[in-house]
């Protein structure tokens, strides 16, 4: 019996975020989007616990999503990496705490069709 939740399905994308309640999110990137929330490549990000507000454009739709969120987990960019233990980008795990009903339907419609997209 699996007790975990299973996690939304996460897209990779590049998007620049526009604005921050965070000077250190302006040269960030979110690298994938869930209908959960975000993950943020930073250098420098706040720890987890940390609220945050920022906005960004969906992909295709250009869309602006404005979003508050909490850090649910930080990582440090790892140096060693082979094919038991891959390097990954620095970054933040950001779950979506409140979306109005219009974001959160235009996240998933963003999802859905990126994903044929890419199929």
């Amino acid at each position: 019996m699996n007790l975990l939740k299973p996690r939304s399905r996460r897209i990779p994308v590049r998007i620049q975020i526009d604005h921050s309640t965070l000077e250190i999110f302006l040269d960030s990137k979110i690298m994938n989007i869930s209908k959960g929330g975000v993950f943020i490549r930073t250098d420098l990000g706040p720890p987890p616990g940390s609220e945050v507000d920022f906005e960004f454009a969906l992909p295709m739709s250009k869309r602006t999503i404005c979003a508050q969120g909490i850090v649910v987990w930080a990582r440090k960019k790892t140096l060693k990496s082979s094919s038991s233990f891959p390097s990954h980008p620095s970054g933040i795990g950001v779950q979506f705490k409140e979306l109005n009903s219009r974001d959160a339907s235009a996240i998933l419609y963003e999802i859905d069709a990126l994903t044929k997209k890419c199929q």
